[in-house]
């Protein structure tokens, strides 16, 4: 039974979604997987590469580490190499949330964003950031790969949790 609005259930959900994103990614061919589309990110390998490099981000900045970039799809040009860092990305963020107790949730994480400006979120908030950025940037792929008359699987929430629930 799932447990309403908890951190494991969100982590895995998040999960979910980037599997069935890349599923939908592996069906393109390399010149539409590379496609200059526009809507946010150039292209659905841009996109699917800063989810990933975004994540690791994240992580990074509650070891201290704070990127002065983040990962594009030049830096990352094939998709094994993007489902590598997205799923390595996701694994490491996963249990760290996972890991932190519900006291050190509401602590203030301070960090240097990209453009060089220091900031103050707490935790919770962050954890929560990261699967809301993951699924705005998800459903750009999926514009991108409609626009290209081919069918993305669905990665809602909501079908996530009728999947995981017990139907009677």
């Amino acid at each position: 039974m799932l447990i309403a609005d908890d951190f494991e259930n969100l982590y895995a959900y998040n999960r979910w979604a980037n599997e069935r994103t890349v599923a939908s990614c592996r069906e393109l061919t390399m010149e539409e997987y590379e496609r200059k589309i526009g809507g946010g990110w150039p292209s659905v390998r841009d996109t699917l590469v800063h989810i990933g490099s975004a994540t690791r981000a994240w992580h990074d900045r509650f070891l201290g580490n704070s990127p002065s970039r983040l990962l594009t799809g030049v830096d990352v040009p094939e998709l094994e190499s993007a489902v590598r860092l997205l799923d390595e990305a996701d694994a490491v963020l996963t249990r760290f949330v996972l890991g932190t107790s519900p006291e050190r949730r509401g602590e203030i994480l301070a960090y240097t964003n990209l453009q060089g400006n220091v900031k103050k979120v707490p935790y919770w908030a962050v954890f929560r950031h990261a699967v809301n950025h993951a699924s705005y940037h998800r459903g750009q792929i999926s514009t991108m790969i409609r626009s290209m008359g081919k069918d993305p699987k669905p990665t809602d929430l909501v079908f996530w949790a009728i999947v995981n629930t017990k139907q009677d």
